[in-house]
């Protein structure tokens, strides 16, 4: 999470732990009253980038460039982000539907000439 105020920024971020997860979709929204386990996340959070410092601006936007780049890189272990072997994003099922055929057209045809016609 970003957060600014007047002229300063940071960033707010935390790790939550599959345990943790997993409780709350075992439990629901009251999953401290009904979990066994005392879990919990801690959140940590960036220093304050003063953004009239043009060295603090800098750093700021190299470290969310890196951030980033680092989600989109599909390592991060991040939802649907996180490039795994049955990620629904990456993997596009075989399938095939008996209502709807479709034609390809030749390799270097002209899609827009065609449609001219």
């Amino acid at each position: 999470m970003i957060h600014g105020s007047h002229a300063s920024i940071r960033i707010y971020y935390a790790k939550f732990p599959n345990e943790y997860l997993s409780e709350i979709a075992k439990h629901g929204a009251h999953y401290r009253k009904r979990s066994p386990l005392d879990l919990g996340v801690t959140l940590h959070r960036t220093k304050k980038f003063h953004m009239r410092d043009a060295t603090e601006r800098v750093e700021l936007f190299k470290l969310t460039a890196k951030l980033l780049n680092y989600l989109i890189s599909g390592h991060s272990h991040v939802g649907y982000l996180f490039n795994y072997a049955t990620n629904p994003i990456h993997y596009i099922p075989n399938v095939v539907h008996d209502a709807i055929t479709v034609e390809l057209p030749p390799a270097g045809e002209d899609l827009l000439a065609r449609r001219r016609n």
